[in-house]
């Protein structure tokens, strides 16, 4: 069977890779801590397996939904609304097998051939897999400024309250260099992590907190952070330059 070319564009998801190896040593008697694979080291709870047990007793063995059965939908939203301070409603939850089926459809519906996507090293491989296979770009040759993706970390508000929250900046891609001038190195597998906090105190005044964390496998054996403060001035200078006009 001849497969189509982009299948050679899948990578393998080396978790699984380092965990046969690791199965390799132990079959050779050596003690080995398993921190490659992300699921439990413990046995699936007896409750747990006697519920699995009583479904199939109690004929749950069709097929369900597709995107999962009413009652489970529900208590997956309530949890999340609780949990999250967001508001989710059940016809907006799908039940899937896993993290990595979640991943590939939604890139699937929003990447184009050829389209640059920014995604996070170190992560899980299946980004770089799936953009390969369909046939976008992963980032090119690591930068000085690296690429860099935001988000706001939403906090919790009153109903009808405005929501507040502070940015998160991730940087990745970096060109490998120096913390500061004569500082500390770090290596093109450093992540930048940067928290952007306002904060008010009861008397009006502003201040900005810029707290920045490097992250690097390679040379830091610790993140390394820095806070920086910012505090917001009114402008007591009186200087109101008139502009310039042509008579």
């Amino acid at each position: 069977m001849q497969l189509a070319e982009k299948m050679s564009h899948i990578g393998t998801e080396s978790a699984f890779e380092v965990l046969a190896r690791a199965r390799a040593l132990e079959k050779q008697g050596k003690n080995i801590i398993h921190l490659e694979i992300g699921e439990p080291d413990f046995p699936t709870p007896a409750h747990v397996i006697e519920a699995g047990k009583r479904a199939m007793d109690e004929g749950w063995t069709k097929y369900g939904p597709t995107p999962g059965f009413p009652e489970f939908r529900e208590s997956i939203a309530a949890y999340v609304s609780r949990t999250r301070g967001i508001k989710v409603d059940a016809d907006r939850v799908c039940v899937v097998p896993g993290g990595k089926p979640v991943m590939f459809y939604s890139m699937m519906a929003l990447i184009e051939p050829g389209d640059e996507v920014i995604y996070p090293n170190p992560g899980f491989p299946i980004y770089e897999s799936i953009i390969n296979f369909l046939d976008a770009a992963p980032p090119g040759e690591p930068a000085w400024q690296g690429y860099s993706a935001a988000v706001w970390q939403l906090g919790p508000a009153e109903r009808g309250a405005a929501r507040t929250g502070n940015l998160k900046v991730v940087t990745t891609n970096l060109r490998a260099g120096y913390v500061r001038k004569n500082g500390a190195p770090y290596s093109d597998k450093a992540v930048v992590t940067e928290y952007f906090d306002l904060n008010t105190m009861p008397n009006g005044d502003q201040w900005m907190t810029i707290t920045t964390r490097v992250d690097d496998p390679v040379y830091f054996s610790r993140p390394l952070i820095n806070t920086t403060d910012f505090k917001k001035l009114p402008s007591a200078a009186g200087w109101n330059p008139t502009p310039c006009s042509v008579k």
